[in-house]
């Protein structure tokens, strides 16, 4: 992965990066986004960020441990770096009025739903009210899945 973060008008930084995934059948060349200073802030958020663009890019949600693996850490104290980090692009988005990124990452592929932190750090917006294992949960990961991958990929 190639990675640059360029100095812009001194408050907003352009977050760029480009990577090669090759799939069966396919070759797809993702190409990141500008994103404001406080996005790009901490190493590791901005990491995850472009990882969940990524994924966004493919539209294809992806789960905590192949997160942390695409980013190169493995430990427990690690994957509390990561819930850290993924609450502060919920921050990030949900005061910018966007579709929540960190939706793209997942618990496990199955149930396929975010850890109850996720749901409990959107209901703190008033973006979600009920129970994080239930039904709720499974309709308003749904919708902010799709609208992630709408805003955030490709156009069709």
């Amino acid at each position: 992965m190639i990675t640059d973060t360029l100095p812009s008008d001194g408050r907003e930084t352009l977050c760029h990066s480009s990577s090669w995934h090759q799939g069966r059948n396919q070759v797809v060349l993702a190409v990141g986004r500008a994103c404001s200073v406080s996005e790009a802030s901490s190493p590791l958020k901005a990491r995850l960020r472009e990882e969940l663009l990524l994924q966004a890019e493919l539209r294809l949600p992806i789960s905590y441990v192949e997160l942390a693996k695409h980013i190169g850490v493995s430990s427990q104290a690690a994957m509390v770096a990561i819930q850290n980090a993924l609450e502060q692009l919920i921050d990030d988005d949900a005061n910018r009025g966007r579709p929540i990124l960190a939706a793209v990452a997942v618990g496990g592929l199955e149930p396929g739903l975010p850890e109850p932190w996720f749901f409990w750090k959107v209901e703190s917006y008033g973006l979600f009210a009920g129970d994080p294992v239930d039904v709720e949960a499974y309709a308003f990961h749904a919708r902010e899945l799709h609208r992630a991958f709408s805003f955030y990929g490709p156009s069709l």
